[in-house]
């Protein structure tokens, strides 16, 4: 219900809609990316998906920042299905991908 909410909200003040050009959504192994400009990308690309995509599809996502609460680290586990990860660097940093 949650997800719904905010896949909604997320689209009403966005106005806008994914338009696919070259291809279209398939359950394929893809990698989509935003220009982070601002911290509502991760968001608006994923409420972009159909659903059958977004039960599937996992967003990279700082650690320091969408773990930093728990209302945020909820969205970010709970709704956006997300992989933290930490930007410290390292080796490590990109070990919760191989998962």
């Amino acid at each position: 219900m949650i997800a719904q909410v905010l896949i909604a909200l997320t689209r009403f003040l966005v106005g806008g809609h994914a338009r696919w050009q070259g291809c279209a959504p398939n359950p394929r192994q893809r990698i989509y990316f935003a220009n982070h400009a601002s911290h509502l990308d991760t968001v608006i690309l994923w409420a972009a998906l159909p659903a059958d995509l977004r039960r599937t599809t996992h967003p990279v996502a700082a650690r320091d920042y969408w773990g930093a609460g728990p209302l945020r680290r909820f969205i970010a586990l709970n709704v956006l299905n997300a992989v933290l990860v930490d930007r410290k660097g390292g080796r490590e940093t990109l070990a919760p991908l191989l998962q």
